[in-house]
């Protein structure tokens, strides 16, 4: 193990703060990661023109991945791609000549 002193930082840990008496300005865990995740991601489609690829290659993740990431961080945005694959229209935009 790695000394806290050796990396510079305090050697007493800060008290322990439990759920219930954490302030209520302080997002849980998981909603701040996720609230964090959703503003990466959307860094990355700014930046890469809504290209999935090239964000998914901006964030160095499998493209999969950030489509997973996206269809639970993004439920609208899924439901309504998954509504717009099912109607004809996306089909015959997709079909070969």
């Amino acid at each position: 193990p790695v000394a806290a002193a050796a990396l510079g930082l305090p050697v007493a840990a800060p008290p322990a703060v439990s759920r219930e008496q954490a302030p209520e300005s302080y997002p849980a865990f998981d909603d701040f990661m996720q609230l964090r995740e959703k503003e990466i991601i959307g860094w990355a489609l700014k930046k890469s023109g809504n290209n999935i690829s090239e964000a998914a290659r901006l964030l160095q993740i499998p493209r999969t991945t950030l489509t997973s990431k996206m269809s639970r961080l993004f439920p609208a945005l899924a439901q309504a791609e998954a509504e717009d694959k099912t109607s004809d229209s996306y089909f015959k935009a997709k079909s070969l000549p």
